[in-house]
């Protein structure tokens, strides 16, 4: 969204002029706090020394192309871009470093430590999921709102992906040996692990908790195979809470048996008042045995056929089974298959996601539209593409060979972007899509896609 577009060239000087500098200044760019229109915003803008060098002008520019389209708490929202600035959503807070400064204690607790990295992965997760790599994690890009302590995650001016993967630069003390050049592996997910275990022993600085730093050291592992996933250090940090909610769970189920059973206890009647006639025995489970529903003359319902007598548990069963429905189609996508002859290239894997994903797409895209629920479609079909590459990038590595898992996973998820980006360039009746339309994203995924099917 371009400002220079609507015939607002100026707004980001005048934004500026009226602006209050502030002290996020990074090494490149200058930021400002600016109200538009009674809002709040955020202006990150080049520092007038690099303001004409075309690498920190097209890294500006990839900032907020991909920043744009990105939707998820942790991530402050990309409104406006002007050249050489980009105008975002104001996060009430401070950076990571100065946090600590402030609160010294905060990390003592590990309710806080668990809740700042639960955050701060579910973040860095919804990225790798947008087939993007932040590659520059680091206490100053992390910040700490003043209400809830929540997390933001900034700055993705050395971000990676498939449409912009060229970066310049990276923070030594945080970036991971493939960075630096020491090792041959290239950038993944596995890179952003990496800083996460340098930001998690930061704040451990003060505390020394074993637990928390054996999670850190797995992540600084020189082998970036030998990393943890996302997946295993969001289970790691939510267990703490798992298992607590399960003590207290435990204790307060434990209190009320022993509350009832001092109650019946001090209740309990005499034992020969207790006894009863078998004779009253036996009529009891002669009442039991005949309790039925006579329907002879009742309209048939559900299509349960004709019978003297049905008995009342089977009937409310059948009457609750038919009554559950659901407005949202359900789509289960068919087992895989890869009769494709083997090739070894990032282009061939590309084209094999295309002929698996492209099909769902199409059978999703016409059952959504033709039971009216195209407000389901793109989260239907972001769960089914997920599912898929996440369930199917092993057997994709077994038959192209020299290629990693990463990679594999990587060129699904472009393939799944290119997809979406082509759907969202379709009328709104039809892809149920009400942001702007973004022509140069929707031209960019038709030319990818031309690609994938050419055999």
């Amino acid at each position: 969204m371009d400002v220079s577009q609507f015939g607002e060239q100026r707004i980001i000087d005048t934004l500026i002029a009226d602006a209050q500098p502030l002290q996020l200044n990074g090494a490149t760019c200058d930021t400002y706090y600016a109200r538009l229109h009674g809002r709040r915003v955020f202006i990150k803008r080049l520092k007038e020394k690099y303001r004409l060098d075309p690498r920190y002008l097209a890294a500006l520019e990839k900032e907020f192309k991909l920043g744009y389209r990105l939707e998820h708490k942790a991530l402050p929202r990309y409104i406006s871009f002007e050249q050489d600035a980009i105008v975002m959503d104001f996060v009430e807070g401070v950076t990571l470093t100065q946090f600590i400064k402030e609160n010294p204690e905060y990390f003592s607790l590990k309710k806080n430590i668990d809740k700042f990295m639960m955050q701060l992965l579910e973040g860095v997760k919804y990225l790798h999921h947008n087939s993007i790599l932040h590659l520059d994690l680091k206490p100053e890009n992390v910040m700490i709102s003043h209400i809830g302590n929540d997390v933001h995650i900034i700055d993705l001016g050395f971000c990676y992906s498939d449409a912009f993967n060229d970066t310049i630069g990276y923070t030594h003390s945080f970036a991971a040996p493939e960075q630096e050049g020491k090792s041959q592996v290239k950038v993944g997910t596995y890179t952003d692990i990496f800083a996460i275990g340098k930001i998690l022993e930061y704040i451990l600085t003060r505390q020394k908790r074993k637990r928390y730093l054996n999670i850190a050291r797995k992540c600084q592992n020189e082998n970036p195979q030998q990393r943890p996933e996302i997946e295993t250090l969001l289970s790691l940090f939510s267990a703490t809470w798992q298992w607590k909610k399960g003590v207290w769970i435990a204790c307060i189920l434990v209190a009320i048996l022993v509350v009832v059973g001092i109650f019946v206890f001090a209740n309990k009647p005499h034992i020969e008042n207790e006894i009863e006639p078998k004779q009253s025995i036996t009529e009891t489970k002669q009442e039991i045995n005949h309790q039925s529903v006579t329907v002879e003359d009742s309209p048939k319902i559900n299509n349960i056929p004709d019978k003297t007598t049905v008995p009342q548990q089977t009937s409310s069963k059948s009457t609750i089974k038919d009554s559950q429905s659901s407005p949202q189609p359900t789509y289960k996508y068919p087992a895989p298959d890869y009769p494709y002859q083997s090739a070894q290239s990032t282009l061939e894997v590309k084209r094999d996601w295309y002929r698996e994903l492209r099909p769902i797409y199409d059978k999703m895209l016409a059952q959504y539209m033709a039971t009216d629920s195209m407000l389901w479609f793109n989260s239907d079909f972001q769960k089914c593409a997920y599912q898929l590459i996440e369930n199917q990038k092993t057997t994709i590595n077994k038959k192209h060979s020299t290629i990693s898992t990463d990679d594999i996973y990587n060129d699904g998820m472009h393939v799944y972007t290119m997809i979406i980006w082509m759907h969202e360039g379709l009328p709104v009746e039809i892809s149920g899509y009400k942001r702007p339309p973004r022509p140069d994203l929707t031209k960019y995924a038709i030319e990818q896609i031309a690609l994938f099917e050419k055999h």
